[in-house]
C-alpha cells in the first residue's frame, strides 16, 4: 500500500466515480425552483457514490462491504435516472449529457460486478 493511500483510492470504480461526480458538477440547471431541486439531487446522489465506496471498503465484513456497494449502486441509478430525464430537453442528435450517461453507465456495471463477486465469496 502506498504511504498516505486508502485502499479505496486505488479502486478504479472509486476513481471513476470521482470523475463522475466532478462531471455532475458541471451541468448547467434553470435557476427556477425544479431546477434547483434536481441540481442538489444529482449532486447528493453522484456524491453518494464514491463515499459509499470508501466507506465500504474501510469494513471488514464482506456483507458489510456488498451493501455499501448496493447503495452505491442505488445512487448511480437514480443518477442515471435523473439524466435521462434531462435527455428531454435537448434534441436526440445534440444530447450534451451523453457523456455523463456513459460515465455512470460504466460504474454502475463495475459496482454490479463487484457485488457479484462478493456474493460469490459469500456463498463459498
Amino acid at each position: 500500500m502506498d504511504v498516505g493511500k486508502f485502499d479505496f483510492e486505488r479502486l478504479t470504480v472509486f476513481q471513476k466515480s470521482q470523475e463522475f461526480y466532478c462531471l455532475v458538477r458541471t451541468i448547467r440547471f434553470s435557476s427556477t425552483q425544479e431546477g434547483r431541486i434536481v441540481a442538489q439531487q444529482i449532486l447528493r446522489a453522484a456524491l453518494s457514490i464514491p463515499l459509499n465506496i470508501a466507506e465500504g471498503s474501510g469494513r471488514t465484513s464482506l456483507k458489510d462491504r456488498r451493501n455499501f456497494l448496493v447503495v452505491a449502486r442505488g445512487s448511480s441509478f437514480e443518477c442515471a435516472a435523473i439524466i435521462l430525464a434531462m435527455k428531454f430537453d435537448f434534441s436526440e442528435k445534440n444530447w450534451v449529457y451523453q457523456k455523463h450517461y456513459d460515465l455512470v453507465l460504466e460504474v454502475t456495471r463495475m459496482l454490479s460486478s463487484m457485488i457479484s463477486n462478493l456474493d460469490k465469496k459469500i456463498s463459498s
